[in-house]
């Protein structure tokens, strides 16, 4: 799926992480427009060599306050996004969507006591 350039910002890698062989963070700089609630997440694209880009959607892990933003991701051996975001550094350009996406937030659960969250795919 593709998205037109008014529908993403351009941000910049300002640090990595590889925390072991497959697992790695990323922070990147922050459109100041860009607002989202903890629970929501973005989709991310990178720019393949061929000039196609390719997009996944990618939780925060950062806060919404935070003037950053920060992805933790698993790399998928072969994976068509992964392997391409595994490969970004410092410097380099990571695409994201304006649009925050998703409602599994905190306001969503009013009510309760107790919140119980379980982690899959990377983890997190």
């Amino acid at each position: 799926m593709t998205a037109t350039e008014d529908k993403f910002t351009r941000e910049t890698i300002t640090a990595v992480w590889p925390w072991s062989d497959n697992l790695f963070s990323l922070r990147t700089t922050r459109d100041a427009r860009f607002r989202f609630r903890a629970g929501q997440f973005a989709r991310l694209g990178v720019r393949k060599a061929d000039g196609d880009i390719v997009w996944r959607a990618y939780s925060m892990v950062s806060a919404p306050h935070d003037e950053f933003l920060e992805f933790f991701s698993i790399v998928v051996p072969g994976g068509a996004f992964t392997s391409e975001l595994s490969r970004l550094r410092e410097g380099d350009e990571l695409l994201v969507e304006k649009q925050p996406y998703g409602y599994l937030t905190l306001e969503r659960f009013g009510g309760g006591r107790d919140l119980w969250l379980l982690a899959t795919g990377t983890g997190l």
